[in-house]
């Protein structure tokens, strides 16, 4: 994705994937979204995302949201100093690439995708465990609750003012 390109040095192709597959983890944890269509596939080294292995433009032309960069700050702020090894080692370890991994029998390969549904799972357990990173809080998010909380506040004094009303006479 460009705009990890853009946010930071990448020290090759390896460390690219794994940084846009966390990512698209993670916002499936977080908001239950994903941030690019493209499937995620279980290949040898980890997580690859075909379409920015083979230069097709849809995975590095997708064009996110304020909110969308946030999540890709905080996933890059967690791991974006590892590199695409260890990185590697890191996917390797978890659920979503090794259940797909170790499912492909026989083959020396596997193509076979890393479901949204798996990533979300596993990302969602890891948040609540409070491994990773911590999830941002938005713009947007912060709005809400600073709505949410003037509309609390406001029902709640109409109903001291009522209260203390009756008890005035």
């Amino acid at each position: 994705m460009k705009y990890i390109k853009a946010r930071q040095h990448v020290w090759g192709e390896t460390q690219l994937h794994k940084l846009v597959y966390l990512s698209q983890a993670w916002s499936l944890a977080w908001d239950g979204r994903p941030l690019f269509p493209e499937k995620i596939e279980a290949w040898e080294n980890g997580p690859v995302l075909r379409a920015l292995r083979y230069r097709q433009d849809a995975a590095d032309s997708t064009v996110l949201t304020a909110e969308e960069r946030v999540i890709v700050d905080a996933v890059l702020a967690q791991y974006g100093r590892l590199n695409g090894s260890q990185l590697s080692a890191l996917t390797h370890e978890q659920a979503p690439w090794a259940d797909v991994w170790n499912d492909r029998g026989d083959r020396s390969w596997c193509d076979d995708e890393i479901t949204h549904d798996a990533m979300r799972r596993f990302f969602t357990t890891e948040a609540i465990a409070g491994r990773g990173p911590a999830k941002p809080v938005t713009r947007t998010e912060e709005t809400s609750d600073r709505n949410e909380i003037s509309a609390i506040a406001a029902a709640n004094a109409e109903r001291w003012s009522e209260a203390l009303a009756l008890l005035g006479g």
